[in-house]
């Protein structure tokens, strides 16, 4: 499976008010009885960094729990200036999947050309 991860882009920038919503687009993403508010008050550091991480484990962690998805990866999709501004993020319930989706992104991330070249 791969989803648009629109961390950078949307959850950094609109934690704050989604943490407001009972039903806000972040919950209906992450899915039910996920505790997203508790852990994101718990963070030490709300750097975008921090925030993008938390975000991305807790996504993961609800693949994993709910829908039995095994192997993650990510690939950050960034602007002209360099910065990260969303991710690619692949999931699977076999390993065997993640050795396709390495092979599949190899060049792009060692920076020889776009995703889709």
């Amino acid at each position: 499976m791969l989803i648009l991860f629109a961390d950078n882009r949307d959850i950094v920038r609109n934690v704050e008010t989604y943490a407001k919503q009972s039903n806000s687009k972040l919950d209906r993403m992450l899915g039910p009885d996920c505790d997203w508010r508790r852990e994101w008050q718990a963070l030490a550091n709300y750097t975008p960094t921090n925030v993008s991480r938390l975000f991305l484990n807790i996504l993961q962690e609800q693949l994993r729990t709910r829908l039995k998805y095994e192997v993650f990866d990510s690939v950050g999709m960034k602007n002209s200036r360099g910065a990260t501004i969303y991710r690619l993020m692949y999931a699977s319930r076999h390993e065997r999947g993640l050795d396709f989706w390495k092979k599949s992104t190899e060049k792009f991330r060692r920076g020889e050309n776009t995703l889709f070249d």
